[in-house]
């Protein structure tokens, strides 16, 4: 789930809430995990694989994870948290990002012809299911939301 607004519009406490509702229908089943130390890339790079069924993945500011230097790291993750998302295994899990609107707007356009496609696997990982909290910000054609 994406939940994408600027500064002060509720992301944070839209995803609080929805942790907490969770809890409150599941009491002590699911798990909390934002990655963030020694860096937030470098944590969800790390222990990804470590994440297991019933956990909420929170990605905090989702362009510290997904819009980094290079091609690399960002994509590597999204990769990871799909694939993450689609085994069974180890579900279930959500994957809960809070990016801001041009952060957003720039994750889930994609590039004009012929040009690389520098954020793939992170539209597809945000693009699943997408709440706008700011009018600044709208779905991608298609998307289910």
């Amino acid at each position: 789930m994406t939940l994408v607004g600027g500064s002060s519009t509720g992301k944070t406490r839209a995803g609080w809430e929805l942790a907490q509702y969770l809890d409150r229908k599941q009491p002590g089943r699911w798990r909390l995990w934002h990655p963030y130390d020694p860096s937030r890339p470098q944590a969800a790079l790390t222990d990804l694989r470590k994440v297991g069924p019933n956990t909420i993945v929170w990605l905090n500011e989702a362009q510290h994870y997904l819009m980094l230097a290079g091609p690399g790291p960002g994509e590597q993750i999204a990769a990871g948290l799909r694939t993450l998302l689609q085994d069974s295994g180890r579900g279930p899990v959500l994957v809960l990002a809070t990016p801001w609107p041009e952060y957003w707007n720039a994750l889930s356009t994609r590039p004009t012809s012929g040009r690389p496609d520098a954020y793939g696997q992170a539209r597809d990982l945000l693009t699943i299911g997408t709440v706008s909290l700011s009018p600044t910000c709208s779905p991608p054609p298609n998307s289910p939301v």
